[in-house]
């Protein structure tokens, strides 16, 4: 569903939405606050907003806290009208005079939710020995007033999603100031409400967040993104595919795996002497690169390395992150169509991220000024040496190299490694040297959305 005219919507449009819990993300400045603008002045006494100030609990005494608090109300609706009204500056509701307003019901189900959920909620009288003397709110053995911001933050909530006077809320950026463990259980609560579950009073409600963590990942239609066009005019679109809603989640993570401990890119060789050797090059040549190199142990494994790897990726994030991405380097083949699966697997049409070398062997591209230091062979007989040092490894494992005796590929590819440095660059192959290059431009960068 596409709602592509906002100042159209009417009540009974915005109650259409088949959804007692809508999620509203975007940009910064997409207009996702116009939104709750509107649908907010459709609703009178029914709805109430809380905005993202929300952190101040202010204590007193009122002759009549009941009518303070419906003043409070008008003060706040009053404010929201008129052109130039600025929906975050809007007067925020005070937690004191909301929960000493509260009925028994409902603040018994406040003060089971937070004991259970967040800290030690207790409401008691300021002075025992004068009945009139106001209620003292305290959180975790603290004043109200005086508890951290977050404390104070989930009290504000609170005290509107289970008051049972009111039918729809609308929550601006309910993760501010909150830790991560936190906004989980404030999400728990938000849908037990929005469906009326353990008893607590149905509410529609309609939040606006950047946290991952206030996405509907269980009911994907009940997130929606905010966009503004060029001319100005601002729509919603319905995720309808999970494939979107985890693309979403990703980019309110940062939009790069390397945020989450992830790779920035995958670069797949054929074994284990590939891998310390090509690794060393990307140190070199991209010093805080964060690309990771796997081995596949063996070129008949690799079409099975590929979707390992992938598979491994959904495992994580349920999302193939890597698959335009990915890179692959082995020897040579003759199996062209081994090489035209791996390509179509990674969508790699322009065939510019599987490459194959033009000889049997990664020992042939070791730069060659380390191989003649470290073997002692010359450099015209390198080339029949080193095919003989293959060969012979294929079975023993381990053969002698010229100097280098008894040593085994593995050991070898550290050694070239160990003495290699930015000027060698130049002894290796094109081929490998642009695929890199093609690896790290292809990883993931910048942040794409807000």
């Amino acid at each position: 569903m596409l709602i592509e005219d906002i100042d159209a919507l009417t009540k009974e449009k915005l109650s259409g939405l088949n959804s007692d819990l809508v999620i509203l993300v975007g940009k910064n400045n997409s207009g996702k606050s116009r939104i709750i603008k509107k649908w907010r002045d459709l609703f009178g006494d029914e709805a109430d907003y809380i905005t993202p100030s929300r952190f101040n609990i202010n204590e007193g005494n009122f002759a009549d806290p009941e009518q303070e608090s419906k003043n409070q109300i008008v003060v706040r609706r009053q404010s929201h009208h008129g052109p130039n009204a600025k929906i975050s500056e809007l007067p925020q509701p005070n937690p004191y005079l909301e929960l000493i307003n509260l009925s028994d019901k409902d603040l018994y189900a406040l003060e089971e939710w937070h004991n259970k959920y967040f800290d030690k909620l207790e409401i008691c009288l300021k002075n025992s020995d004068k009945r009139f003397s106001g209620a003292k709110i305290s959180i975790g053995e603290k004043e109200a007033h005086l508890a951290g911001s977050g404390s104070r933050a989930v009290l504000s909530l609170l005290s509107r999603l289970l008051n049972s006077n009111l039918e729809l809320i609308f929550i601006d950026e309910p993760e501010i100031g909150l830790e991560p463990r936190i906004q989980k259980r404030l999400f728990k609560l938000i849908k037990k409400v929005s469906k009326g579950e353990d008893e607590l009073k149905k509410k529609k409600i309609i939040l606006v967040t950047h946290s991952n963590l206030f996405l509907d990942k269980e009911n994907i239609t009940n997130n929606w993104i905010v966009e503004k066009a060029d001319d100005g005019k601002i729509y919603i679109e319905q995720i309808k595919a999970e494939s979107e809603i985890l693309s979403l989640s990703f980019n309110l993570l940062g939009a790069s795996p390397s945020d989450i401990f992830l790779p920035e890119n995958i670069l797949i060789v054929e074994g284990l002497s590939d891998q310390i050797f090509i690794k060393k090059i990307v140190e070199i040549s991209y010093p805080n690169s964060k690309i990771s190199i796997h081995f596949a142990d063996g070129i008949n494994k690799i079409d099975y390395a590929i979707p390992a790897i992938d598979q491994m990726l959904k495992s994580l994030s349920h999302l193939s992150l890597y698959k335009e991405k990915i890179c692959v380097l082995v020897d040579k083949t003759d199996q062209e169509k081994l090489l035209d699966d791996w390509q179509n697997w990674i969508n790699d049409e322009r065939k510019e991220r599987v490459i194959h070398l033009n000889r049997n062997g990664i020992e042939f591209f070791y730069p060659k000024t380390i191989l003649i230091s470290l073997t002692g062979i010359s450099e015209d007989l390198m080339e029949i040496e080193t095919e003989k040092f293959i060969n012979e490894t294929k079975n023993e494992k381990r053969a002698d190299f010229g100097d280098l005796k008894q040593i085994s590929k593995i050991d070898l590819a550290k050694k070239v490694s160990e003495n290699m440095n930015e000027r060698h660059l130049i002894e290796i192959d094109k081929k490998i040297t642009d695929l890199i290059d093609m690896c790290n431009k292809l990883k993931f960068g910048e942040i794409i959305c807000n």
